[in-house]
């Protein structure tokens, strides 16, 4: 087997009182090999999308024309300035995406702005190269059409879907409607929102698909992000993780049911337990199940924990992992503070910053001070809801 699993609690010993137990559950690919994987690109093309990040400072022989796109006036200039919009950027960026992939991927690429168009769809990647030639921005978002286009391509195999936009949806503006679209398993959106957009809407596509959300501010950082999510050598596909307990569970980073496409690194999974006071007996059990990348058969693999009363209370604090309470309640916090910002309770969400401070200064682990120092020194609100994102499932 080429996946291995390790579950850890906080306490081996229950107290005369209910306590707060948290568990952490970690999957590690022993072994890798490069594995097939449905790529879905799907890219808004809509008029925004000719927006110049940083132009240059021009004169007017040098502006084609204005409009305005998604409540905004943007100014489009002549094709000869030597200066790309955020489309010819996005698409240089999947470009080179695609000649860097894995022969075995097969690819998707859907394209909107009034309308949604499937260029192609499970090709090889230098097939899918032909298909990017003569887009051009124009029209409005059709981002939930797209979004739906893209569920019902989706089959058994794992999928991950790039969504990259830069608008508002002109289609289904309610937030609730994105939040009840059911992704197909083992699939993973990774959308990319740049300037302008509905935060709260890709937010909620990456946690319903336990992805990750990317903002950006000049698009030519795509090219950066596609990199980070392109197809790695995998231990494991179609990884499924089931948390039991007779008890509540309260998950932190991963949205349940919990089904993983493909473990390409190490992958942890948090959550809480209130345990009865004097409980004696199983608390928790993990089993993950998933298919095997070097013999291509399932298996699956058991880890439970089990805990009793404690006789007294120097038993009861030998028994306190500290640093894995401490660890959990971080990502608790991570996950408090973005649901604040969603809210638009930005004065209670700098408290809970302070606080997520004090959390990670006290598990001494140097990468969530440093992931705490760059949320706090930001002020974007999205920026801080995409660190979240990344840093919980990273």
């Amino acid at each position: 087997m080429v996946l291995s699993l390790r579950l850890e609690g906080s306490h081996l010993f229950s107290w005369n009182g209910e306590l707060k137990f948290a568990f952490r559950a970690t999957i590690v690919p022993e072994r890798v090999k490069p594995v097939p994987l449905d790529l879905f690109i799907v890219l808004d093309v809509s008029g925004s999308m000719g927006i110049i990040d940083n132009p240059p400072e021009v004169d007017d022989s040098l502006i084609a024309g204005t409009a305005e796109v998604d409540g905004h006036v943007v100014r489009y200039l002549k094709d000869d300035i030597g200066v790309n919009n955020r489309l010819e950027v996005a698409l240089e960026a999947i470009r080179n995406l695609l000649e860097n992939a894995d022969t075995s991927t097969r690819v998707t690429i859907i394209t909107f702005s009034d309308h949604v168009n499937v260029l192609c769809r499970r090709v090889t990647p230098s097939t899918a190269l032909e298909h990017l030639e003569e887009i051009v921005p124009d029209g409005n978002t059709a981002l939930y059409s797209a979004v739906k286009k893209a569920i019902s391509l989706i089959d058994e195999h794992p999928a991950r879907v790039l969504l990259i936009t830069d608008g508002y949806p002109t289609d289904v503006e309610d937030e609730t409607e994105y939040s009840k679209l059911e992704v197909p398993r083992f699939s993973q959106f990774i959308p990319i929102g740049v300037g302008e957009y509905n935060a709260k809407i890709l937010r909620s596509l990456a946690d319903l698909s336990n992805g990750r959300f990317y903002h950006v501010n000049d698009v030519s950082e795509i090219s950066r992000i596609m990199e980070e999510e392109r197809a790695k050598p995998s231990g494991g596909v179609k990884v499924r993780v089931d948390v039991l307990s007779k008890f509540p569970v309260n998950y932190v980073n991963y949205t349940p049911p919990i089904y993983i496409g493909t473990v390409e690194g190490v992958t942890r999974i948090y959550g809480f337990i209130q345990v009865p006071p004097k409980y004696s007996g199983e608390l928790v059990r993990v089993k993950l199940t998933y298919t095997d990348t070097l013999d291509d058969r399932e298996y699956s693999l058991e880890k439970f924990i089990s805990v009793i009363p404690a006789t007294d209370s120097a038993q009861f604090v030998s028994g306190l992992n500290k640093y894995l309470l401490w660890e959990a309640e971080y990502y608790e916090k991570m996950k408090e503070i973005s649901k604040l910002l969603e809210s638009g309770m930005q004065v209670e969400a700098t408290r809970k910053m302070q606080e997520l401070k004090d959390i990670a200064e006290r598990t001494r682990k140097a990468d969530l001070i440093e992931a705490t120092k760059k949320l706090m020194n930001s002020s974007d609100e999205k920026e801080i809801s995409s660190e979240i994102t990344r840093k919980m499932r990273s």
